[in-house]
């Protein structure tokens, strides 16, 4: 039982470590977006 709890909580973490790894990549690329958006062509993005 104890070995199933282990598995179990590091399968959460690897995926915990991939959604904010994901996330902080999705940001580097929303925000320099944004600015660009911004100051080259004018206009915000309109979300």
């Amino acid at each position: 039982m104890k070995n199933l709890l282990l598995r179990f909580n590091d399968k959460l973490y690897m995926t915990c470590i991939w959604v904010a790894g994901l996330s902080v990549l999705a940001i580097a690329l929303i925000i320099p977006w944004g600015v660009f958006a911004r100051y080259v062509l004018g206009t915000g993005s309109s979300w």
